[in-house]
């Protein structure tokens, strides 16, 4: 297929955008609560590390776990 024939097929397919349900948004801000608390994330910088773990965060060498607590009083902040 060339690639004219490929843009016009692109061209052809309206994009579409649909909100997430109640549910489906539950569901991601489950999850994320979760990934963030059980895999958290690498921080390389120790002096951020230990400004987390004074805030609540579990810091395991360069590993920092959020607890939901933590990350719910961070987006409570969010404008």
């Amino acid at each position: 297929m060339s690639d004219q024939a490929v843009l016009a097929l692109a061209l052809d397919e309206a994009p579409s955008l649909r909100p997430l349900t109640p549910d489906a948004l539950a569901a991601v801000q489950g999850a994320s609560l979760r990934v963030l608390a059980e895999t958290g994330v690498a921080v390389d910088s120790p002096i951020v590390r230990a400004r987390l773990a004074a805030a609540g965060a579990r810091v395991d060498g360069d590993r920092v776990r959020f607890p939901a607590a933590i990350v719910e009083s961070a987006v409570a902040l969010a404008p």
